[in-house]
């Protein structure tokens, strides 16, 4: 259902009402970026604590999808980043599923996945309403990428920046 829902009829209401309260974890189909509604803000979850909330080609165009659907919508003022992991924001890109799907001659998966986040990079950078970063723990790669476009970032005395891709030749986010 359209995030917009005319707010004057009465289900038009309701509707909004349930938006401001839910947390929808399938939202786009992805398990792994979970949405949280409360009056005007968005909160964009990363929820992949198994692999520091690596970023996947799925969970990049869940956020983009997301983003997209919030950004015209006057139910959304805001939107917060946020990770559900003590120990990382996101630990960047995938890289184990990136080379596996290569090795198994399947290149146009992981040039996709670079081309579209990347593509989410350039356009968290031009969003037109304000993002709100909270990090902590490792913010690396991929997670640099996410964060650091946002106007607002708030890092607490666990987060540890670092870009190590540089080291094997890529260009930061």
């Amino acid at each position: 259902m359209a995030d917009a829902a005319p707010k004057t009829t009465a289900l038009g209401r309701l509707d909004g009402i349930r938006r401001m309260i839910q947390t929808d974890q399938n939202a786009e189909g992805n398990k792994h970026v979970l949405e949280v509604s409360n009056k005007s803000g968005r909160t964009l979850v990363l929820n992949r604590p198994e692999a520091l909330n690596s970023l996947t080609l799925p969970m990049v165009q869940s956020i983009q999808a997301r983003l997209q659907r919030w950004e015209n919508s006057e139910l959304c003022n805001i939107v917060m980043l946020r990770s559900n992991s003590p120990k990382a924001f996101c630990a960047g890109g995938d890289v184990v599923t990136v080379v596996k799907t290569w090795k198994e001659g399947e290149a146009n998966m992981a040039i996709k996945f670079f081309k579209e986040e990347y593509r989410m990079n350039h356009y968290l950078a031009s969003y037109k309403k304000p993002i709100v970063a909270m990090l902590n723990g490792y913010t690396m790669g991929g997670g640099v990428g996410l964060s650091i476009h946002a106007p607002f970032r708030v890092a607490n005395e666990t987060t540890v920046f670092a870009m190590p891709e540089t080291k094997i030749g890529l260009f930061p986010d």
